[in-house]
């Protein structure tokens, strides 16, 4: 999914709306741009090398922590990669072990990658659940710039066929009449 929250005008998919100032707009790709970040509802597979008691299944909680044998304890994992959790571990266990190999993959994970660009505050990748909704994505994204044109918000998906669908939101509909159809729930 890629929303697209822009100002007067803008082209998108080589369509040109009309507006004053165009914002050109970057062609998203099949495969996300950066690497997947860990978070809550997450499962991790740890291996601490001839550590079989510090070795297993962990499940990232909803405040983005593990929950680790001793030494470890607690750790906040949340919005880190499989390779800075490995690092993370890593350093913490070189305290206690000599030279410790340690190595994390995800064994399952919650929710699916929304693309989030324009004129939003941090526009980037997020991690969505399940019947998250277009006004929890903005605000996730830091909430809109003065500049945001909420009036044409556009939504693209990838149907089954692989083609791209197109839909333009009237988010002000939302936000200022509290319109729920203008705050659609974003799917997989």
């Amino acid at each position: 999914i890629l929303v697209c929250i822009l100002n007067n005008s803008f082209t998108v998919y080589g369509q040109e709306s009309s507006g004053i100032q165009p914002l050109e707009m970057p062609v998203p790709s099949s495969t996300p741009q950066r690497e997947y970040t860990v978070g809550p509802g997450d499962t991790l597979f740890i291996v601490v090398w001839g550590e079989d008691s510090l070795s297993g299944i962990v499940y990232v909680g909803p405040d983005g922590t593990i929950s680790m044998p001793q030494p470890m304890g607690i750790l906040n994992v949340s919005g880190l990669t499989v390779a800075q959790i490995q690092d993370l571990l890593t350093r913490r266990l070189s305290e206690y072990l000599k030279n410790p190999r340690v190595t994390v993959s995800i064994r399952a994970f919650e929710g699916f990658p929304v693309h989030i660009i324009g004129q939003v505050k941090a526009p980037t990748y997020y991690k969505v659940i399940d019947n998250t909704t277009l006004q929890e994505l903005i605000t996730s994204a830091g909430g809109t710039t003065e500049l945001a044109d909420l009036k044409h918000i556009r939504l693209f998906r990838t149907d089954e066929e692989d083609k791209i669908q197109e839909e333009e939101i009237d988010f002000s509909l939302f936000v200022k009449q509290n319109d729920l159809s203008a705050n659609p729930v974003l799917k997989e």
